[in-house]
């Protein structure tokens, strides 16, 4: 009885979830005619799955997460055209996508994560015209991309995480015109980025390469490598010590490519850790969308285009630990929107452009441990929405301007280990307790 009753009951089903030992997925699969949910996850056992799943028209959402015996898909996956999910993360011994794999046409989602011996992608990839997340972080194994990537007309999401035998993106990568995000974190191997990329939201650059030529700085259309820097500088043993969360340093990038402009929608740049970038390219003002911009620990960047001003939606600026950096644009004082100016531990930075005074939205300026700064400009005091200002070891600062007492919004003011600020003005003594002012 109870078994006519589990029999009665197969082709009914809607969610299955087998979280087992299961060593394969029972052929009789295709009876269940109006299953929409199969979570396989977690079966390390499971081996292969059935020709008979091509039956599940009706199946949306397919998970084979930590199926790490699965080594290969049948042909007749492919005929699941409800699919908009598919989930092969950590499936580590999976080697390749089935044949015939463009004809998921509803296919929104993929995720490939750590499938470690995955070599290739198929070229019919591209014909994956809803395809909107493609995760393949931690495919260790995958040499390169196909070059049908751009056709991806949908894909907003490319994590390329750690995909360290990656050595080469595809020239057309810069036709995904809804692409938002995309990730290149780790791919040590990577030697050239297209130059047309374009339209991301965020970007996180943390490139390398260990395999550049004479002939090749300036032929590649993207990021450019030195190379005759063969060793970092001797002391970035000790910069890695102090900054442990940074798991690389990209000595070797020394410039962006003109083709930057391009990432007309882009919101976020981040080049933390390029230790050999000197300059940024005028091109740098078309992004006109940004408003993050992160150069912490470029120690070789001198200084800053005057199209910097340019950035009409830049809310943060952080220059934290760029070294070598002399002195600021005077455009700095176009950029209306800047909250957050970090310039802490720019040693080389001796002086503020007047224009600084212009930053009507700024509400955290940090200076702090700029050494060789011996002054600040007047127009300081016109920063009327400034609530922070840090002065932690400003060892050249000699005095301040009395125009700081115009500050009414100041809530946070440091000057600890100002030892060569010889007097503090008396609007900035009566300074309310509430302030928050610490001073040597």
């Amino acid at each position: 009885m109870l078994q006519e009753w589990i029999s009665g009951m197969v082709p009914k089903l809607r969610l299955v979830q087998l979280q087992t030992q299961l060593e394969r997925f029972p052929d009789s699969c295709a009876e269940m005619a109006l299953l929409e949910h199969a979570d396989l996850s977690g079966c390390k056992a499971l081996t292969r799955l059935p020709d008979s799943i091509g039956h599940l028209q009706q199946l949306v959402h397919l998970d084979l997460t930590a199926c790490t015996s699965l080594q290969a898909l049948p042909d007749t996956l492919t005929q699941l055209q409800a699919l908009r999910h598919f989930s092969c993360n950590r499936c580590s011994s999976l080697e390749g996508l089935p044949s015939g794999f463009e004809q998921l046409q509803l296919l929104q989602y993929l995720d490939l994560r750590e499938c470690e011996s995955l070599t290739a992608l198929p070229e019919s990839l591209g014909q994956l015209s809803a395809l909107q997340h493609l995760n393949l972080s931690g495919c260790i194994s995958l040499h390169a991309l196909p070059d049908s990537l751009g056709q991806l007309s949908a894909l907003q999401q490319l994590d390329l995480s750690d995909c360290s035998s990656l050595n080469a993106l595809p020239d057309d990568l810069g036709q995904l015109s809804v692409l938002r995000h995309l990730d290149m974190s780790g791919c040590i191997s990577l030697s050239a980025m297209s130059g047309t990329i374009q339209l991301l939201t965020i970007l996180g650059l943390q490139v390398s390469s260990d395999s550049a030529s004479d002939d090749s700085d300036d032929d590649l259309s993207g990021f450019y490598f030195d190379p005759e820097c063969e060793h970092p500088p001797p002391w970035q043993h000790i910069l890695r010590a102090m900054f442990a969360n940074q798991q690389s340093h990209n000595w070797k990038l020394i410039a962006v490519p003109e083709s930057l402009g391009q990432l007309s929608a882009l919101l976020r740049l981040d080049l933390k850790s390029c230790g050999m970038l000197t300059n940024l390219l005028d091109s740098l003002g078309q992004l006109t969308a940004l408003q993050d911009l992160v150069l912490t620990q470029c120690f070789s960047l001198i200084f800053l285009p005057a199209s910097l001003g340019d950035l009409s939606a830049l809310l943060m600026l952080d220059l934290e630990w760029c070294t070598m950096l002399r002195d600021l644009p005077e455009s700095l004082g176009q950029l209306a929107a800047l909250q957050e100016l970090n310039l802490s531990s720019c040693f080389s930075l001796d002086a503020l452009p007047p224009s600084l005074g212009d930053l009507s939205a700024l509400q955290a300026l940090n200076l702090s441990k700029c050494r060789s700064l011996t002054a600040l400009p007047p127009s300081l005091g016109q920063l009327s929405a400034l609530q922070s200002l840090d002065l932690g070891y400003c060892e050249s600062l000699a005095a301040l301007p009395d125009s700081l007492e115009q500050l009414p919004s100041l809530k946070y003011l440091d000057l600890d280990g100002c030892y060569g600020l010889a007097a503090v003005p008396d609007s900035l003594r009566q300074l309310p307790r509430n302030k928050g002012m610490r001073r040597v």
